[in-house]
């Protein structure tokens, strides 16, 4: 079908983990792995070396990755080059999304694959990313690049794996069916509905067991419906 939605499909889930103390990130990434995710994504700054130092001793084998936001600049560069000997599955948006030249001469300097994220509003940007050596990797998140079409459309243009804007069910069940598709390289950015939502639209919200989400098509709430509906007016 056209988004795929296997419902025997588990989809592997990756745990994002936001900027903490080193001793804060340590212990959230023993609960990761014990609950079984097959990528741990930090979110980290220049200043976040330790972080990763004691993150990677405490865990040497673990599947981690880091996600800058675009936070470093061509001065950072040497930095870099010194997290590349961390072993990571891949560094996430480093620069800023509109430093294209940036990211094509830091691609040379490392071994660890760059995966670009906020530089990738369009198919047309994939394309560029290849012929400037910029990247390896896309995190496609539908919402960003224009919607599903465009969004699969990326998935011939690099090895890729799923992300996701702040989305109820009905969101995640798109990302979800995605996910079946053949060709996903990592695990794909999603967490368990009730990580966001006391509520949710569908009847049966999503859950993460042991690092997986089954993918299934449950019946959106039509009370819920009803209850936003109505609170919007209200307003």
């Amino acid at each position: 079908t056209y988004l795929g939605g296997d419902e025997s499909s588990l989809v592997p889930c990756g745990k994002a983990l936001g900027r903490a103390s080193a001793t804060q990130t340590v212990e959230a990434v023993g609960q990761a792995i014990a609950s079984g995710y097959g990528r741990i994504k930090l979110k980290l700054a220049p200043t976040d070396t330790v972080v990763l130092e004691q993150v990677r001793a405490a865990f040497p084998d673990a599947p981690l990755m880091f996600d800058a936001n675009g936070s470093f600049i061509e001065a950072d560069f040497p930095l870099l080059q010194h997290w590349d000997s961390f072993g990571l599955v891949m560094m996430e948006q480093p620069l800023v999304a509109s430093d294209w030249s940036g990211h094509q001469r830091l691609a040379k300097l490392l071994q660890t694959p760059i995966c670009l994220d906020e530089s990738i509003v369009a198919p047309a940007d994939a394309d560029l990313m290849k012929t400037l050596h910029a990247g390896q990797i896309l995190n496609i998140k539908p919402a960003r690049v224009g919607g599903l079409t465009n969004a699969l459309s990326l998935r011939t243009k690099a090895p890729y794996w799923l992300g996701g804007m702040f989305e109820s069910g009905i969101g995640r069940r798109q990302t979800l069916a995605f996910a079946t598709l053949p060709g996903l390289a990592y695990p794909i950015d999603m967490a368990s509905t009730e990580d966001y939502f006391e509520e949710d639209l569908l009847e049966t919200p999503y859950h993460v067991e042991h690092g997986h989400i089954r993918y299934s098509a449950p019946a959106v709430s039509e009370s819920q419906l009803n209850k936003l509906a109505t609170s919007r007016i209200s307003l």
